[in-house]
């Protein structure tokens, strides 16, 4: 083990490995917590970087604090969390795989160009204000990627993870990502989300599901094996595909509003294909040019 009691010290691992006596067998992983003894312990100290080099099978990964950088590591079968990171840090390069607990988790920054694959817990997870980008989360035992308030994800792909996809609280925004076979909903946000240019495919929940004031536009969401896109009131959908769900295709909250979308076999294939969350009470606003099924005519 590497314990760091001192700011600002820079540790490069030269390419070797920081290994321990532990594995992690399946898919995602199924671990026996052992001990408590990280690989590399800077979680008490700021401004740690850890670069090019493995953990592998010990107790638990990295813990790091915050003003921290971490590229160009693989942390695998460790079996608690793979990397635990404060806030105000830096990840990029990253691969976290079949660890006991959630692959990587920050508290506040940004994760770029990981992966995150068959851990047992989540594969990344923020805790406010985080960004992700250009990463990969696949196959984890619960979220693929899961936030808190503010989170950001751009250009990433959540598949075959057996809850949610991407899972993001208030004020998180969703860009041209992909969310697809996951035994949970697609994507799921708080209130006042944004989706753009985004797909949820052939999940096992909603393909998305949002609360209040939230907007969606210019996404395709198809082949969920529940309803197309859910969301509060005050929302606005715009310019999507919602096609093949298995529920409606477009359900949401009262004083919302959609536009430009195309509504096609969802629901059984019934005609029915987009209502009010409450439909006594809630009044929803078609702002023109949507098709629903084989009718040009939404309610």
């Amino acid at each position: 083990m590497i314990r760091v009691d001192v700011n600002d010290v820079s540790i490069d691992l030269g390419g070797f490995v920081i290994s321990g006596p532990f594995s992690c067998p399946g898919n995602p992983a199924s671990c026996v917590a052992a001990g408590l003894g990280y690989a590399i312990d800077a979680n008490t100290v700021a401004g740690t970087s850890v670069a090019n080099g493995s953990v592998r099978g010990t107790a638990r990964g990295i813990s790091i604090g915050d003003h921290c950088a971490v590229h160009d590591v693989r942390v695998v079968e460790t079996t608690n969390q793979g990397i635990f990171a404060g806030t105000g840090c830096s990840l990029s390069r990253i691969v976290a795989a079949r660890n006991g607990s959630d692959g990587i988790q920050v508290g506040q920054g940004s994760i770029t160009d990981s992966a995150a694959h068959d851990n047992e817990g989540a594969g990344f997870r923020f805790g406010s204000n985080g960004t992700i980008t250009g990463s990969s989360a696949r196959r984890n035992g619960t979220s693929g990627i899961s936030g808190n308030a503010g989170t950001s994800v751009s250009d990433c792909v959540a598949s075959d993870n057996l809850g949610s996809g991407v899972s993001l609280n208030a004020g998180s925004v969703v860009t041209s990502s992909a969310s697809y076979s996951n035994t949970g909903t697609g994507i799921t946000l708080g209130a006042g989300g944004v989706i753009t240019d985004s797909s949820s495919y052939n999940n096992g929940g909603a393909g998305i599901s949002a609360a209040v004031s939230t907007s969606v536009s210019n996404s395709s969401v198809s082949f969920n094996s529940d309803r197309g896109i859910v969301l509060g009131a005050g929302s606005q959908v715009i310019g999507n595909s919602i096609r093949g769900n298995t529920g409606l295709g477009l359900q949401f909250g009262d004083g919302s509003g959609y536009r430009e979308n195309v509504l096609t076999g969802n629901n059984g294939g019934l005609e029915a294909q987009v209502a009010a969350s409450v439909p006594a009470t809630d009044t929803i606003f078609n702002l023109g040019s949507n098709v629903c099924g084989t009718d040009t005519i939404c309610p």
